[in-house]
């Protein structure tokens, strides 16, 4: 599991939707703001909006997934492998993988709204992103504390 919590408690890392989980349910469809970083460095805490659909399982391999757990905090991130009842998930800015089972998946984004434009989760330039930085999930851990360490660094020379 992704360190953090929910938007509501304002730990970073989670989001809490729950009258979007009814929208959702109602409508088949909502927008979010997703709060937290644990979609970084694609989705930015509360700048950019998520059109999120309901789920038709099973989704695929890198389907950003909308999962509620059991403590009912509603979590956005990344489908990294498809199983007969359940989904292994990571967010992508995340080392820990943790498994959902499917009726635990209520919905998966279909495009985001990322610096001023919509990009369809079939955006090639997006599906290239996403198998890049998929395919060095065994080193990302290594990457991510590089990019903190290069993030102080810069921060101290301002």
């Amino acid at each position: 599991m992704c360190g953090g919590s929910s938007a509501s408690s304002g730990m970073p890392g989670f989001w809490m939707i729950s009258s979007g989980l009814k929208e959702l349910e109602k409508n088949g469809r909502y927008l979010s703001v997703p709060v937290g970083n644990s979609m970084e460095p694609l989705l930015k805490s509360k700048e950019n909006v998520v059109e999120i659909v309901r789920a038709k399982h099973p989704l695929r391999k890198y389907d950003i997934t909308l999962h509620v757990r059991e403590d009912g905090t509603s979590v956005l991130h990344r489908v990294m492998k498809v199983r007969k009842d359940s989904y292994v998930i990571c967010g992508d800015n995340c080392i820990t993988p943790e498994t959902v089972p499917f009726l635990q998946v209520a919905g998966v984004a279909v495009r985001f709204y990322r610096k001023g434009k919509w990009i369809s989760v079939n955006n090639p330039g997006y599906r290239l992103y996403v198998h890049v930085w998929c395919g060095l999930f065994p080193i990302r851990k290594i990457l991510l504390k590089c990019h903190k360490r290069i993030q102080g660094f810069a921060r101290k020379g301002r």
